[in-house]
C-alpha cells in the first residue's frame, strides 16, 4: 500500500529547474526527507513517522519529502534555506544529490550548515534495529 502522506508533500518525477523553483517555495521551516528508488509503504511511512516524532518533527507538517527516480539528480543546495537544518537521504547517493558529501552512512555531515544524514532505504530499516539505531544515533549527533 503506498503512503498516507498528503500529496501535495510527494514529487515523483524528475526535478527540472521550474520543479525545484517550486519545492523551495515550500521548503521553509520543514526537515528535506530525500528517497531514491522507492514508494512509501504504509509501514515505512509509519516507521518515518516515528522517527521525525523522536526529534520534534511532524511528518504531515514539518517534512518536505522529494521523491527521487533512479536516474534523476537534484542539486540540493538551493533547497537549503536559512530555515533547514536537516536534510536525510534514504537510499540515495551524494551524486544524485549533487553534493560533494562523503558517502557515509549514519554519520551527520554538514553542508552549507545543514546536517546531512544518509541512510539506507526505509525497507532495510524496518526489519534490522541496528540501523535503525544508527540512524537515530546520527540524528541526535
Amino acid at each position: 500500500m503506498n503512503s498516507k502522506l498528503p500529496i501535495s508533500n510527494i514529487f515523483a518525477h524528475k526535478i527540472n529547474e521550474k520543479r525545484q523553483s517550486d519545492l523551495i517555495k515550500q521548503v521553509n521551516n520543514k526537515a528535506v526527507l530525500i528517497f531514491c528508488n522507492t514508494e512509501l509503504s504504509e509501514t515505512e511511512s509509519e516507521l518515518l513517522t516515528k522517527i521525525l516524532g523522536a526529534i520534534q518533527y511532524d511528518l504531515t507538517k514539518d517534512a518536505l519529502i522529494v521523491s527521487l527516480e533512479e536516474k534523476d539528480q537534484v542539486h540540493v543546495a538551493p533547497l537549503l534555506v536559512e530555515s533547514i537544518q536537516l536534510v536525510v537521504a534514504f537510499g540515495c547517493t551524494p551524486t544524485q544529490l549533487q553534493t560533494h558529501i562523503a558517502d557515509q552512512k549514519y554519520k551527520a555531515q554538514h553542508l552549507l550548515s545543514r546536517k546531512f544524514i544518509f541512510s539506507d532505504p526505509l525497507s532495510d530499516l524496518l526489519e534490522n534495529k541496528t540501523l535503525k539505531m544508527a540512524l537515530w544515533n546520527a540524528l541526535k549527533a
